[in-house]
């Protein structure tokens, strides 16, 4: 990987810590985190973290080893949702706290689109699982999460509801 610094305009070489693709990739304040993936005949639950004010990497894991997760940011939250592997589980980093935590979608899904919206985490479409060797479909699904207070995560879900229809069914989960 080539690392450009801005205020030297110069570039360097850095490496992750085990080779792999399909990994996603998001930034929290100074930390350009890339979780997951898939090496040549497994998947990766690895999770490396560059803190560009340090200039230094560090690992830890996600919950579940998966490639294709789809990730974004959201005030001091880096969230990675779905994936082949991981299915349904979206794992949460704090930044604040250093902390990692899980919630759900609301169905099991890889390859989604993920976005921020203001206060909101998007994370829409993407294919179901694959049953059988083949994916179940490509999926109309669109899941919402919101910060209401620094201290909790508040999920907001709309399930299994063609995007054109407008319904949302919403829960509550908090992460820890």
């Amino acid at each position: 990987m080539n690392i450009y610094d801005i205020q030297t305009r110069s570039w360097s070489a850095g490496h992750l810590s085990e080779a792999r693709d399909e990994l996603a990739v998001t930034t929290v304040g100074h930390l350009a985190i890339f979780a997951g993936g898939s090496g040549l005949t497994t998947l990766s639950a690895t999770v490396d973290v560059y803190d560009t004010e340090m200039g230094q990497w560090s690992t830890a894991s996600l919950s579940d080893p998966g490639s294709n997760l789809s990730a974004t940011s959201l005030g001091s939250l880096a969230l990675f949702a779905g994936g082949v592997g991981g299915g349904d589980v979206v794992d949460v980093y704090d930044a604040t706290t250093g902390q990692w935590s899980t919630t759900v979608l609301s169905e099991p899904r890889f390859a989604l689109a993920a976005t921020t919206a203001g206060p909101i985490a998007i994370f829409a479409g993407g294919h179901g699982p694959f049953i059988g060797g083949h994916t179940t479909g490509s999926r109309d699904v669109v899941d919402f999460y919101t910060i209401p207070e620094p201290s909790s995560l508040t999920f907001l879900l709309a399930t299994a509801v063609a995007l054109s229809a407008g319904a949302t069914r919403r829960g509550t989960c908090s992460a820890g």
